[in-house]
């Protein structure tokens, strides 16, 4: 008598890894772990600009209201001062100590690199997420996945695979707020 249930098809576990596998895990490593320390260090030296920024701009704002508005005084410049010091580290502690604190998924770093070389085709991702659930995917399609992923992602250069320009605006908004402070202090 049939209980309409069907067997279930839980896959035994992968058998252990072979020289080849190795290589290809330790390749996919390396350059995750190079991508991923390019998006910190590009995400770290834009907040770094942007504070930057602010810091000069409301310096220049400072200096403008107390030359020519209302002159500050003593009070005025301490106040002033309690309160860049105060964004500052609120500015510190909400954008760059996160930067610093977490890591950044290894997935977001495969989508990086596969959106800068469209010729993956999502064989980076798809390893991944793969290997998060091995238990459903036969050994010889995980293997077939791994060793295109690994042969895919060796030849890309992941420094140039790193979406700079965010940084690239915001350091010439720096210029430009350098160029007004340069301007008016002639």
């Amino acid at each position: 008598m049939a209980t309409g249930t069907a067997p279930s098809t839980v896959l035994p576990p992968p058998p252990p890894a072979t020289d080849q596998q190795r290589e290809h895990e330790r390749i996919i490593h390396r350059q995750l772990d190079r991508t991923r320390l390019y998006v910190r260090l590009v995400d770290l030296t834009g907040s770094l600009i942007g504070l930057a920024i602010g810091v000069i701009g409301f310096l220049l704002v400072v200096a403008l209201i107390d030359h020519w508005i209302l002159g500050l005084g003593f009070v005025g410049r301490t106040v002033a001062a309690l309160a860049l010091a105060i964004a500052v580290v609120w500015y510190l502690v909400v954008q760059v100590v996160p930067l610093l604190i977490k890591s950044i998924n290894p997935t977001y770093a495969a989508r990086t690199i596969e959106e800068a070389t469209p010729t993956l085709k999502n064989s980076l991702v798809n390893f991944l997420l793969l290997r998060q659930d091995r238990s459903h995917v036969r050994e010889v399609v995980y293997q077939a996945v791994e060793a295109k992923a690994a042969a895919d992602i060796a030849t890309v250069p992941v420094e140039t695979t790193i979406d700079r320009s965010h940084l690239i605006r915001t350091g010439y908004i720096l210029c430009g707020v350098m160029a007004i402070l340069a301007a008016y202090k002639i």
